[in-house]
């Protein structure tokens, strides 16, 4: 897509083998991000997956999905797929939808800069072995699609702004409609549409340019939106998990973006590091787009930043998840691409005031360096999102099922919906029965296993005590995993039979 017009050309003297190896390498990258991504797909489903499927599940019809199943994982484009495979079929045949357009967020690269094939080639550098996006364009929920259509709808709103024609209003409101079905954080980047088209409107008024197409069209996206919510939207209740500092999560989520590690206790320090710099990084970037003669820095300014930070100080929700900001992700992701290219080409922002200056080369090799220790610390992330996956429950029902004698593996746990859903979804996958012992019950009756979910390292014994029943459970393994969606879990076996003093 072009996104910036300026009279600056690209520096001389690139020679063909340089530009060859460069074009390999690019395709190396979107190779290796295609297939992180189909081998995500093989991981095992986590709750927030299994969820979406029980609840496709009770829907008599697939009208429901929309009208009635008023449940925040309910994303009506992914479970009416879901709907559509319908029951008992393989797990990761549920994932093909976001499989599918995570790949063409890549694949489409050219199309998100048009006549700019340098700034497409640092997209796919950026966004091919990106871990955030490796991780939901895997999984059976309905980020992945979001993203294309959020894509499109920039796409199509900066080719109508220079050309208000019929296929591109069409393009920008049906990606619209059908990335609100998708997920509703979409509505970030529609904000950062509207405030583009709103300078663009400015800027072409100054100019005495029809402004009345682009009017139009924010008039009838409008409707869509006040549509959707009153149909879908406005019944959803506050989403439930784990609670954690707004601050925190913003800043897990810029370190994920360039490759650094999550804002936990013991990488915290690396985490908010990697943070600042990406901040950084985005902000110059901005500062770059603002100085050329154009009004797009104001969509990335509202799409990233902006309507975030709005809805979250309007909301003030109890549970922040980094997936709620997959929006910047991608954008932020989509401006450095432009600014990368730029820079690496030995171009300079050129505008009325600043005329053309060359890019000093040892700018250009800090930021090749940077970029490169994006992509490595990506790379470690999805190694070890590829090899412990979203959690290994499978394998875990499995060894338990081997370890117990008798045809019945009876199971408790620190949680009874997350750990019993899990179960039940599995134990149609195992010979023996399982029989989940809720808490309530596990004192008076204290199950041959014991789950323990979570990133915590794990006491070596549980003790459980009730009504002078005393059962004593030692640790066994634990079958890692998680991330940004699942967890690892513990398993405990129960130290001999439960005893009465």
């Amino acid at each position: 897509m072009t996104t910036h017009s300026h009279t600056a050309q690209p520096a001389p003297g690139v020679s063909l083998v340089v530009q060859r190896l460069s074009y390999a390498a690019v395709a190396a990258v979107v190779t290796f991000g295609i297939g992180v991504r189909i081998a995500g797909v093989f991981t095992d489903f986590w709750m927030d997956e299994v969820v979406s499927y029980y609840l496709v599940r009770q829907c008599p019809s697939f009208a429901d999905i929309l009208l009635t199943l008023h449940n925040d994982n309910n994303h009506p484009l992914n479970s009416g797929f879901m709907y559509l495979l319908g029951p008992e079929r393989p797990w990761p045949s549920y994932r093909a939808l976001a499989l599918a357009t995570g790949i063409l967020t890549i694949v489409l690269a050219p199309c998100w800069y048009r006549s700019r094939p340098r700034a497409a080639a640092c997209f796919c550098l950026l966004a091919g072995p990106s871990y955030i996006l490796t991780v939901y364009a895997s999984e059976a929920r309905g980020y992945a699609p979001m993203l294309i259509c959020a894509l499109l709808c920039v796409t199509s709103i900066e080719r109508f702004h220079h050309q208000p024609r019929w296929r591109w209003a069409i393009l920008y409101l049906t990606s619209l409609t059908i990335g609100l079905t998708a997920h509703l954080t979409i509505i970030h980047a529609y904000a950062g549409t509207f405030a583009w088209s709103a300078a663009h409107v400015l800027h072409r008024r100054s100019r005495a340019e029809p402004v009345m197409p682009v009017v139009a069209l924010h008039a009838i996206s409008a409707m869509i939106v006040g549509a959707y919510y009153l149909i879908f939207a406005r019944h959803l209740p506050p989403a439930s998990g784990p609670t954690s500092a707004y601050l925190d999560i913003v800043v897990s989520t810029l370190s994920l973006t360039a490759g650094g590690p999550m804002d936990d206790n013991g990488t915290a320090g690396i985490a908010r590091a990697t943070a600042l710099l990406a901040g950084i990084a985005f902000v110059a970037a901005v500062n770059r787009s603002r100085r050329r003669d154009t009004t797009i820095w104001v969509f990335y300014v509202t799409a990233v930043v902006g309507s975030p930070l709005l809805l979250i100080l309007a909301l003030r929700p109890e549970v922040l998840f980094v997936r709620y900001f997959l929006i910047s992700v991608v954008f932020i992701y989509h401006l450095l691409a432009i600014e990368i290219a730029d820079v690496l080409t030995g171009t300079e922002v050129t505008c009325v005031a600043e005329p053309h200056r060359p890019t000093v080369p040892r700018w250009r090799f800090m930021i090749g360096l940077l970029l490169i220790a994006g992509i490595a610390g990506n790379v470690a992330n999805i190694r070890a999102f590829i090899g412990h996956g979203r959690g290994q429950y499978l394998d875990a029902l499995r060894y338990m099922e081997q370890q117990t004698a008798g045809n019945i593996v009876r199971v408790g746990s620190d949680h009874d919906i997350r750990n019993s859903l899990l179960l039940s979804f599995y134990s149609t996958h195992v010979r023996k029965a399982i029989d989940y012992v809720t808490i309530d019950r596990l004192r008076r009756q204290p199950p041959d296993w014991f789950i323990v979910h979570g990133a915590n390292a794990p006491p070596p014994k549980i003790r459980e005590s009730a009504n002078g029943v005393h059962a004593e459970y030692v640790f066994d393994r634990t079958f890692p995993g998680g991330g940004l969606s699942g967890w690892p879990w513990h398993l405990y076996r129960l130290n001999g039979q439960a005893s009465t003093p």
